[in-house]
């Protein structure tokens, strides 16, 4: 049982599951309103019998006594659309979505029960199984209620751009207690190694997690989560434990606020995994243009004094989209997107 739902759990992770309640829409031409109006009961009856009609359909090379229930649904509303009076909305909830394809009984839960709803109803309208019950009413459209999509992104890259600055500024000065670090470096005109290293691990983690959302990657992303997550917090303790008295309050106050930062980062990047990595379609909009604020305006302008920052957006946007563009017109047409926002 607890090897099951942690399987369920990785897939729901992974591949995306469906919020409950589970909603599917189904517009049906009514060119001739009846007067007491259209029976609720008619038509989730109706449907539910497609439904079996479906399941059935799909389970004739098994006993259908060894194969799971067909779907069932139950109708939450009926009402005339605003749009087209000629059309009806009819808002099924799902209550069992069977397998889509016939299996032997067993433990199954659907991570998407609406959609896998919605697709029986086309399979068995395109089938002809709704003239075969003389269904009332023409459908035209049917519409999962689907996952909830939210693009997360810009907070948790600005979280983990924070954590970079602030190790940059304080690393030396003060997590390794000391504090002629400017003088050290213009005297010997370098950085200590140590110093450039970790600098270089930062940056190269927040490129991989680049190419993880722009490949939409989901178990990418969880593995690349859990390793964030032991990374910094055996990063902070072991330098919370290897502190010395005497800087332990100023160093201490430093590597709370890096792992706070890296906390907000972390906990954002869990919601965006909990509701899904946004798909390919939706990666290339522009955050901080989405909206006409002095806030987002100030924020665009810092993203581009940055140095190498938006070439280094364009060049990885470019090696992780299929296109025929040469990276040279790529940026090319990054620029002229950005003169009209």
């Amino acid at each position: 049982m607890i090897g099951r739902g942690l399987c369920r759990y990785w897939m729901s992770l992974t591949q995306g599951a469906e919020s409950p309640p589970y909603f599917v829409q189904v517009t049906m031409e009514v060119n001739h309103w009846p007067e007491d109006g259209i029976q609720p009961e008619r038509i989730e009856s109706a449907i539910n019998k497609v439904l079996v009609l479906a399941h059935e359909e799909r389970c004739q090379s098994n006993s259908p006594s060894s194969c799971h229930s067909s779907s069932r649904a139950r109708i939450q509303s009926i009402e005339r659309s605003k749009e087209n009076p000629s059309m009806a909305l009819a808002v099924l909830e799902v209550v069992y979505a069977a397998p889509i394809e016939c299996q032997s009984s067993g433990w199954y839960k659907s991570l998407t029960p609406a959609a896998d709803v919605e697709r029986e109803i086309h399979d068995s309208q395109k089938a002809g199984l709704f003239e075969e019950i003389n269904f009332a009413y023409p459908i035209v459209s049917v519409i999962g209620g689907g996952k909830r999509e939210i693009d997360l992104y810009a907070y948790y890259f600005g979280a983990d751009m924070a954590v970079f600055f602030l190790i940059a500024m304080f690393y030396q000065s003060i997590l390794k207690n000391k504090s002629e670090f400017l003088e050290v470096y213009q005297l010997e005109d370098q950085f200590p190694k140590e110093f450039v290293f970790i600098l270089m691990i930062l940056f190269f983690l927040i490129v991989v997690d680049r190419i993880i959302y722009l490949w939409s990657f989901a178990t990418g992303k969880v593995v690349f989560y859990l390793f964030n997550l032991v990374l910094f917090t055996y990063s902070v303790t072991e330098y919370a434990w290897g502190m010395e008295l005497a800087h332990r309050d100023v160093g201490g106050f430093v590597l709370r606020a890096i792992y706070l930062t890296k906390s907000i980062s972390l906990a954002l990047q869990a919601l965006q995994i909990r509701y899904g990595i946004p798909n390919k379609s939706n990666l290339y909009r522009q955050f901080l243009t989405s909206k006409v604020t002095q806030v987002n305006y100030l924020g665009f302008r810092l993203y581009r004094a940055l140095p190498f920052l938006y070439e280094l957006r364009c060049v990885l946007d470019w090696s992780c989209t299929t296109t025929s563009l040469t990276m040279y017109d790529w940026l090319k047409v990054r620029a002229q997107g950005n003169s009209v926002q």
